[in-house]
């Protein structure tokens, strides 16, 4: 068959994703958050939140946003309703892969580790910050939240399982918190602790202090959530 006149120079027209530039400004917005706070970044998702509900690029940015939020607070009601907040967020960012959702469906919506067997390196983000708002609220309701923790881990471990990028000491964190709340094994999160404190993130180093009383800064157990130590270990210290 002959080529039209003209096809030789045809190609199909590429789709642009409306959402990179909206994305880049949040980013832009999140890396700023020690000079200008965390308005900019939270009102820029909210508007990516309006446009696109169910992208998980959105979803797992404002799951790490409610999590620093909950830091943030001295008012532990506050802080527990950003960290539930931020999971569900999570939780929604899994979902938008059709698999996990189907697993998920069939665990009864119990996160285990059976329902997270589908999940991809996309995903992996919403793992890690669902199980970071997880893992705060073990911290913040103390041993009675065992399926909180279970969870958690769950996801955690998936995400170590998975290869890609994270931000440094998040996985070591939530480690650490598995080894401590789950096994009970102390020298297992100290291990992790101590390599989280490595990385060189201030949140990580005072939850080291904060687990491990035995180092030379000792701080109350409770010292995570003290408002003028997590404002400056986490509005400046967390890094994508």
């Amino acid at each position: 068959m002959a080529l039209l006149p003209g096809c030789a120079w045809w190609r199909p027209e590429q789709v642009e994703d409306p959402l990179v530039v909206p994305l880049q400004q949040a980013d832009a917005a999140w890396n700023a958050r020690g000079s200008v706070g965390l308005t900019p970044a939270a009102d820029a998702l909210t508007a990516l939140l309006a446009a696109a509900p169910r992208d998980n690029r959105v979803l797992w940015r404002t799951a790490r946003l409610y999590w620093l939020r909950g830091f943030l607070t001295d008012l532990p009601d506050d802080a527990r309703n950003d960290w539930e907040s931020g999971r569900e967020y999570a939780y929604s960012c899994l979902t938008t892969d059709a698999d996990v959702e189907a697993g998920l469906k069939q665990s009864g919506w119990l996160v285990t580790p059976a329902a997270l067997t589908t999940t991809t390196p996309e995903q992996r983000p919403c793992l890690m910050w669902g199980a970071a708002n997880g893992l705060a609220l073990v911290e913040h309701r103390g041993p009675g939240a065992v399926l909180d923790a279970e969870a958690s881990c769950a996801m955690a471990n998936r995400a170590a399982a998975i290869v890609g990028a994270s931000e440094p000491g998040l996985l070591d964190w939530e480690l650490a918190g598995c080894a401590w709340w789950l096994t009970g094994d102390a020298e297992a999160a100290t291990r992790r602790w101590r390599t989280a404190a490595e990385s060189g993130n201030g949140l990580y180093l005072l939850a080291f202090h904060a687990h491990v009383p035995t180092e030379p800064i000792a701080l109350p157990t409770n010292a995570l959530y003290s408002l003028e130590n997590a404002r400056a270990a986490t509005l400046l210290g967390v890094r994508e």
